[in-house]
């Protein structure tokens, strides 16, 4: 099984969030755009505390469909957002287009007519989708030929993530 993973939330996608969010609270764009950039500040500087603490009084709001519940979001998710820590540790944290097509492509591969997947094939399926993302497929190949000529089966998750 894979060891030392840190689960990253795609800044992509929280800036994303907080800016369809501030649309929904702020009358106008001036204030939306000022709104969004605070609280992406205080998000990008790894500060979801006071991030929290600025949300606080729309907790139990109902937005409008489409849009998202941010307390709740930045709560649930608080503890894969430490983005000046994952920077200083070099490591990737937003998706950008790349990201979102690569998934986009994943997502249209499981849902293919006839296919039935399940929790452990499709993580083998994403493992493997990452090793080709990150162009680490050597590895693969090498761990697959060491078993296959050994008799043995591998895990995906034994083949270590480089990038």
């Amino acid at each position: 099984m894979v060891q030392n993973v840190i689960q990253i939330l795609d800044l992509d996608q929280a800036r994303e969030n907080v800016r369809r969010y501030a649309e929904a609270v702020r009358p106008t764009e001036e204030s939306r755009k000022e709104y969004a950039d605070q609280l992406c500040a205080l998000m990008e500087a790894g500060r979801t505390d006071d991030l929290l603490s600025e949300l606080k009084y729309r907790e139990n709001q109902i937005m409008k469909p489409g849009v998202p519940d941010l307390y709740t979001f930045i709560r649930n998710n608080r503890d894969s957002m430490n983005y000046p820590e994952y920077a200083r540790m070099g490591l990737f944290t937003g998706g950008g287009g790349g990201g979102r097509t690569g998934l986009h492509s994943t997502q249209e591969r499981m849902k293919l007519p006839g296919v039935r997947w399940n929790v452990v094939n499709a993580r083998h399926m994403l493992c493997l989708r990452a090793h080709q993302e990150a162009r680490t497929w050597n590895c693969v190949e090498e761990v697959i030929r060491s078993r296959a000529a050994a008799g043995e089966t591998f895990d995906c998750g034994d083949i270590p993530l480089k990038f």
